[in-house]
C-alpha cells in the first residue's frame, strides 16, 4: 500500500474520530464549551498532517506531528487562559502584570514554533519538494 493510500485512509478515519470526540467534548461541557478548544486542536493537527502526506506523498515524522500538536494545545489553552483573566480581572495593577506576563509567555510560544518549523522544513522541505514535483509532472 502506498503512502498516499495509507495517509488517505487514516486522514477520513481521524477525520471522522476527531470530530465525533470534538462534538461530544463540546457537547459535554455544554456551557464551557470553549475550553474544548484546546483539545479539538490538538487532535486536528494530526489530521493536518496526514492531509499534507497525501497531498506530497512523503511521511512525516511522528515526532514532529507531536511537536505542533503540543504546541497548538498549548498556545490556545493559553490564549483561552489570558481570555479569562483579563475578562475578570479589574483591577489595573493586576491587569499589568498579567499583560508582562502574557507578553513572556507568547514571545516564548512564537520562539517555540520558529524553532520547531525550522526543524520540520529542514527534514521535510527537499523530500516534500521532489514529491510534489513528481505529482506536477503527472498533470
Amino acid at each position: 500500500m502506498s503512502v498516499r493510500i495509507k495517509a488517505l485512509i487514516i486522514s477520513l478515519i481521524q477525520f471522522a474520530v476527531f470530530s465525533v470526540a470534538g462534538f461530544v467534548l463540546a457537547v459535554s461541557l455544554f456551557h464551557a464549551a470553549l475550553l474544548a478548544f484546546p483539545v479539538i486542536a490538538f487532535m486536528w493537527t494530526f489530521w493536518g498532517f496526514n492531509i499534507l502526506v497525501l497531498v506530497t506523498g512523503v511521511p512525516v515524522k511522528m515526532r514532529y506531528k507531536l511537536s505542533f500538536a503540543f504546541l497548538n494545545l498549548l498556545v490556545i489553552a493559553l490564549l483561552l487562559a489570558f481570555c479569562i483573566i483579563f475578562a475578570d480581572s479589574y483591577q489595573a495593577e493586576k491587569k499589568t502584570l498579567y499583560q508582562t506576563i502574557t507578553i513572556i509567555v507568547s514571545v516564548l510560544a512564537v520562539s517555540a514554533y520558529t524553532f520547531t518549523l525550522i526543524r520540520f522544513i529542514k527534514s521535510y522541505w527537499q523530500p516534500a519538494k521532489e514529491g510534489v514535483l513528481k505529482l506536477l509532472k503527472k498533470f
